[in-house]
């Protein structure tokens, strides 16, 4: 049980992280209060909102970055402890292609983030699919940060292009380098009329 706690506390690390960064990198309460874990369980809740929903102190301004956030991603947090990269590469039936297979059934048209988060760091690792690739490229020009593509070695030559090909990067660089703005989030406004 101890390890569950442990791990919805890792949740929440993501979901500040994420609602920073639709909060434009501000800090404080309001900041940190966009998204949240999801508090509901169930299969069918999870297909629909991946691992975060909107956080139900969200404030009226911050609403519409929280709105634009669940139509358009859908997060699955993992623990980085089940994910090496030496064994990633040499065990074609890794429980990563399960899982990302999994998130590309339930994304349907969202933008998939799988984040796989260590206890032991504060650097955690974002995977995201050859669709969410093309689409940070033509909407943020260039990624900026190092990545690392690798291709399913499950798929076949013509099945979905969803399945096929991941990035790995660093969380936190893609937080920094790429601003929701330009993937379509509607700016936060300013809480004082200019």
């Amino acid at each position: 049980m101890g390890d569950q706690s442990g791990w919805k506390q890792w949740e929440r690390t993501c979901a500040e992280k994420f609602s920073r960064w639709l909060a434009g990198g501000a800090t404080g309460a309001e900041a940190e209060r966009v998204v949240s874990r999801q508090s509901l369980l169930g299969r069918m809740v999870e297909e629909i909102y991946g691992d975060l929903a909107i956080h139900p102190k969200c404030s009226d301004r911050m609403k519409p970055a929280a709105r634009w956030f669940m139509q358009t991603i859908i997060v699955d947090a993992k623990k980085r402890a089940a994910f090496r990269l030496p064994s990633l590469l040499t065990s074609p039936k890794h429980q990563f292609w399960s899982w990302w297979d999994k998130m590309t059934g339930d994304a349907k048209s969202k933008l998939r983030m799988m984040v796989l988060m260590d206890y032991n760091s504060k650097a955690h690792v974002l995977a995201f699919g050859r669709r969410e690739a093309a689409h940070f490229l033509s909407s943020a020009g260039k990624l900026g940060f190092p990545t690392l593509t690798l291709r399913s070695p499950l798929v076949q030559e013509n099945a979905e292009f969803e399945r096929q090909e991941v990035t790995f990067c660093e969380f936190e660089a893609f937080l920094g380098a790429i601003d929701p703005v330009t993937l379509g989030c509607p700016e936060v406004k300013s809480e004082l009329p200019v």
